[in-house]
């Protein structure tokens, strides 16, 4: 894959997965939904016109960009080739419509699969071509990326330095991710990861 956009457009590099699950509809109603009549159905149409929606209501009309560049997870993740608890337990099964609506993204707003890869790391690696991009995303893994972050989730921005970066990284390194079940040197021990980087 090769991406060419010129260096002088103001860019947002877009770590598109959280959209699908944003959109997408969920396959379980809880005992309260369900007893107050909520509907969890959508049609194909429907899905796709969110996605459209999320793509322009909730990040184009907020980062007043010239382009953007969006990613999806696509096959296989080099992470589980180095440890088998990797995002041990994770359900394997995607809502009503997910693929369509993630070939969608492919077809009409032109983002990017990638393999091997999670979408975050190919945000991160593009940001090194375009250092100025915004980084749209929810994921807090993307904490570690210096620059300028946009949540469309809660319409926040923040601005990530250099050192809040590296930081970031470090900690990761010694404490692990208990949500993505990644060991860390000592065991999620954010004290002692503190006073190692503090």
């Amino acid at each position: 894959m090769t991406i060419e956009l010129e260096m002088s457009k103001r860019l947002c590099l877009i770590d598109g997965d959280f959209i699908l699950w944003k959109v997408c509809p969920n396959t379980v109603l809880t005992e309260t939904e369900v007893m107050y009549g909520v509907n969890n159905v959508k049609t194909l149409e429907e899905t796709l016109q969110g996605i459209d929606w999320y793509v322009t209501e909730k990040i184009l009309k907020y980062v007043n960009v010239d382009g953007y560049i969006g990613f999806l997870g696509g096959k296989g993740n080099f992470r589980k080739l180095l440890t088998n608890s990797y995002k041990e337990g994770r359900s394997e099964d995607r809502p009503p419509f997910f693929q369509e609506a993630k070939q969608h993204l492919v077809d009409k707003w032109g983002f990017h699969i990638v393999d091997n890869i999670e979408s975050e790391d190919a945000v991160g690696i593009c940001l090194t071509k375009y250092p100025e991009a915004i980084i749209v995303r929810v994921d807090h893994d993307l904490d570690q990326l210096e620059g300028v972050h946009f949540n469309p989730t809660n319409l926040q921005w923040k601005t990530i330095l250099k050192d809040e970066a590296i930081y970031t990284f470090w900690r990761s390194m010694i404490t692990g991710c208990t949500s993505d079940k990644v060991k860390g040197i000592v065991n999620n021990r954010k004290g002692f990861a503190d006073k190692v980087i503090g």
